[in-house]
């Protein structure tokens, strides 16, 4: 990174409801080449009357005459002529990155004035809301003292910052830089903060007003947004231009309404201060039961949104024996043991809530007489599950593939299954569920052939049915995706696109990135260096757009990687789990509407690497997935949960 030298100031927020041009709060700053002198200078420049301090380019505090001289006197055109880095991070006049030392990171404590009156309740929420948003793409984290909200003044001495009102017209609001002292480290809150034109939100100012605090400078000052020129300061070029930036004033030709944290914004801020790792440690548990098995699945045995583990044994004769361990308070209650009424032999054993009750059951399928498909299904009981209801289906048990998913969009579960037909032609049968059971399967030989490099149900339209996406290597190694889009009870035919990218990876998965619904498609594989790429296909109504390639701040190494929502905001995540000497660790790429991040957040977990499984499960009543390890001391079964935070 490049450092320029002009000056240091404390930034803050004066947002206008102005749509372009310079924004009223700005009035009476000089924005020529040519500067005045320094008296004039100062006899132009507002003052807060509350805090006597200099309000320079309307909403930066300058606190002293000897502070806005050394100001004006470093303030030049050749500060204004800067490179064209995007998220700006203030430095101090030696150089050194203006922000919050690793010891105080975590506990940026503030108060919030009961002086709000009836609007003391929103500003709460408010900075709750706007500090949520900048833990999640940094390692820190805001505390709200409540105790110190009658107290809450410059000179409270139990919190790090206070927020105030105040009845000054120079901004809206305005903040401080993390180098200020405990009587300058406040968040100042006018009338046109509280009472913003939409879409802009109070939320929005307190984002921007956050972003001062964390030490990151206004987007705006950048000659590429050809509007509202500014005295720079110190500083840091930490990312590339971005209009959409929290910290881009939106009347100075930024894009976008209210001031949201924009993807650019996140990797800066976790470059600068480190990305919060996703999981809490494990919790270890020593299971009743020993590690033999013929199967473990992840499914909800009785329907209260969190996730179970059963697992399948051969017992005595051969019989089929089930452990159902209920997900609890983030870890797992004891087995409880069942005798089913089949043996344990199987093509294929998938959890799906085959009668729509919001329980998932088991579903066995096996080889009958003359290799024909047979069914099982154990439909759950709540905590346990019947005995299995045997069907004979009108096909036979030769596959390329099975898979449980919701054709019709009825929520019930349906078995699609896939045979490589006359001639090599792919051919799906869809086995539709009638509640108890399945309907006789319906054949369709399809417009390409069986080979692929894999096949992924998922919902690339967001009609809530369930499609079938075959990948497969085309000329010269590019990936093709075929898109079969579900009709219901059938599939149409494959819709073709030959893709931006080769077809070599590392892995695969669906997953909804950008939490609209549809289920996009991640690529990952090994670039330079044997850096992890990733490659975002975006589902749309007609199938996929073109890929959007990323280079992490990892390699490719791993024991797994795992698809799941770490913290319950609907977009999902990716998880990297790998290890070495001293033990497992994850990275966590998260999603937002703007794709993967590609700076993962490292963590060094309380266990080691090895096991019988990792699964993504949902054992909290949060929304959030965690991540369940299960490894084998020789004798007994265990389980190791690392809830998200």
């Amino acid at each position: 990174m490049k450092t320029k030298s002009a000056v240091t100031a404390v930034l803050a927020l004066a947002l206008s409801s102005a749509a372009c041009g310079p924004a009223p709060e700005q009035a009476g700053i000089d924005r020529e080449i040519t500067l005045p002198g320094f008296e004039a200078f100062e006899a132009r420049t507002p003052r807060d009357e509350e805090t006597g301090h200099y309000i320079l380019e309307g909403d930066m505090p300058v606190r002293s005459p000897a502070e806005l001289h050394e100001f004006f006197a470093r303030s030049n055109l050749a500060s204004r002529a800067v490179s064209s880095a995007g998220l700006v991070l203030d430095s101090t006049n030696f150089g050194a990155a203006n922000v919050w030392p690793e010891s105080q990171r975590r506990g940026l404590t503030y108060c919030v004035s009961t002086s709000f009156g009836t609007h003391y309740e929103r500003v709460v929420a408010a900075m709750r809301s706007a500090a949520t948003d900048w833990e999640h793409a940094a390692a820190v984290k805001f505390v709200h003292e409540q105790g110190q909200d009658t107290l809450c003044d410059a000179k409270n001495p139990w919190v790090v910052f206070d927020v105030r009102p105040t009845t000054s017209n120079k901004f809206n609001a305005r903040a401080f830089l993390p180098n200020f002292s405990r009587t300058d480290r406040n968040i100042l809150i006018a009338g046109g903060g509280l009472n913003t034109t939409a879409p802009k939100t109070l939320t929005g100012v307190l984002r921007h007003e956050l972003g001062h605090a964390l030490g990151f400078l206004h987007e705006h000052a950048r000659p590429e947004s050809g509007a509202c020129p500014e005295f720079l300061g110190n500083k840091t070029d930490v990312t590339p231009y971005d209009r959409s930036s929290v910290m881009h004033y939106r009347q100075c030709n930024g894009t976008g309404g209210d001031y949201h944290l924009s993807h650019t914004d996140s990797l800066g801020a976790g470059r600068v201060y480190g990305t919060e790792g996703a999981f809490l440690q494990g919790k270890y548990q020593a299971m009743n039961a020993g590690p033999g098995a013929v199967g473990y699945w992840s499914l909800d045995v009785d329907g209260d949104q969190r996730t179970d583990l059963v697992q399948g044994f051969t017992g005595a004769g051969g019989a089929l024996n089930l452990i159902t361990y209920m997900g609890r308070d983030g870890g797992f209650s004891a087995g409880t043991y069942q005798v089913m009424n089949a043996g344990s032999s199987a093509v294929g054993y998938w959890p799906m809530d085959v009668n729509g009750d919001g329980r998932e059951d088991l579903v066995q399928a096996f080889a009958g007489a003359n290799g024909t498909l047979n069914l099982i299904n154990y439909l759950s009981q709540g905590t346990s599950f019947a005995p299995g209801v045997y069907q004979v289906m009108n096909a036979g048990s030769g596959a390329v593939g099975y898979w449980p998913m919701d054709v019709d969009g009825d929520g019930r579960k349906d078995l699609v299954q896939a045979f490589a037909g006359a001639n090599g032609t792919l051919n799906l049968i869809a086995y539709l569920s009638q509640g108890s059971g399945f309907a006789p399967g319906i054949y369709q030989p399809m417009n390409a052939g069986s080979g692929a490099i894999g096949y992924w149900p998922m919902d690339v339209n967001g009609d809530r049915r369930m499609d079938l996406v075959q990948g497969f290597a085309g000329a010269g190694g590019g990936l093709n995706l075929i898109t079969y889009f579900s009709e219901g009870s059938r599939f149409a035919l494959g819709r073709y696109q030959a893709m931006n990218a080769g077809s070599g990876a590392i892995g695969y998965w669906p997953m909804d990135v950008n939490g609209d619904r549809r289920t996009d498609l991640v690529q990952g594989f090994a670039g330079a260096g044997d850096v992890l790429n990733l490659i975002t296909y975006l589902g749309q109504v007609d199938g996929f757009a073109a890929g959007t390639y990323k280079a992490t701040n990892a390699g490719t190494g791993a024991v797994g990687y795992w698809s799941m929502d770490v913290d319950g905001d609907g977009d999902s995540d990716l998880v990297q789990g790998f290890g070495d000497d001293s033990g497992f660790y994850t990275i966590t790429y998260r999603g937002s509407p703007f794709g993967l991040d590609e700076v993962g957040g490292y963590q060094a977990m309380n266990s080691g690497t090895g096991a019988l499984f990792f699964r993504p499960m949902k054992v909290t009543a949060s929304g959030r997935t965690s991540l369940v390890q299960g490894f084998s001391d020789g004798t007994q079964l265990n389980l190791i949960t690392f809830p998200t935070k």
